[in-house]
């Protein structure tokens, strides 16, 4: 039964970014970013950071699509930001709620064809250690794309 999850999940998540393989407009580094719905997630957040340093991790969404989707809500898991403080988001989520460690912030916003969304978040590192958590955004019904975040802190 397992296997049987492993060959759908290769075929809904996998197969569908081939569709943009042949695409001069795509290279290979987008594809690995790419959901099947044609929804591109990036997440970047420094490798190495010092103990009291304050820092950007941006998250950015590009709709490649011919539909417009909904982002509902952006999700930061509590093994990445159980070393930071944050200090501030922008664009202000219409809520941020912090709920076992995890960072939820809710957005209810419509990205168009061809237009893109993106969020910057200041934090401060904490404390020493390896950060590594995900990153989930939330669209339509029940549906969810993770990403990866890391980052390593260093003590003074």
């Amino acid at each position: 039964m397992r296997m049987g999850f492993r060959v759908a999940r290769y075929l809904l998540v996998f197969l569908p970014a081939f569709a943009f393989a042949n695409s001069p407009d795509i290279s290979p580094d987008v594809l690995a970013r790419m959901n099947s719905q044609g929804i591109l997630i990036w997440v970047e957040a420094p490798k190495v950071q010092k103990v009291g340093d304050v820092f950007v991790v941006s998250i950015r969404l590009e709709n490649w699509t011919t539909d417009p989707f909904k982002i509902e809500d952006v999700d930061l898991g509590a093994q990445y930001m159980n070393g930071f403080q944050l200090v501030e988001v922008s664009p202000r989520p219409s809520e941020l709620d912090w709920s076992g460690g995890d960072l939820s912030m809710t957005y209810d916003r419509v990205v168009e064809p061809g237009n893109s969304f993106e969020m910057k978040l200041n934090v401060r590192a904490q404390r020493p250690g390896i950060y590594l958590g995900d990153v989930d955004v939330w669209f339509g019904l029940a549906q969810s794309y993770t990403r990866i975040a890391q980052t390593r802190v260093l003590s003074q």
